[in-house]
């Protein structure tokens, strides 16, 4: 019987650690939401909108408003869509901005 010594083979290098991920920063937490659905910041007044659900979100219950909310994350107003002339609306889903209007 013949004796072989097998050859080791070479070492392979370690692929370089990945760098991580970018990922978002916490800057605050902003209590009294309830079931926020989009947030978006309006740069002419440099406020930050937040609709709330408020409630299940098929439901028909005129229950839900639109918050807004300062950079610093200081709730300015947590039901600015409500009022005597306003009527809440019923889910509020997505946001936008045109002109003058909030949508």
């Amino acid at each position: 019987m013949r004796e072989t010594t097998a050859t080791p083979a070479p070492a392979t290098p370690a692929p370089a650690a990945a760098a991580p991920a970018p990922g978002a920063t916490k800057l605050a937490v902003v209590e009294g939401f309830l079931t926020p659905e989009s947030v978006l910041h309006d740069p002419v007044q440099d406020i930050y909108f937040v609709s709330n659900i408020n409630g299940g979100p098929t439901a028909k219950d005129n229950n839900g408003f639109i918050s807004r909310v300062r950079p610093d994350g200081a709730v300015e107003n947590l039901s600015s869509s409500r009022g005597p002339r306003r009527r809440d609306p019923q889910r509020p889903e997505g946001l936008a901005i045109r002109g003058d209007t909030l949508w």
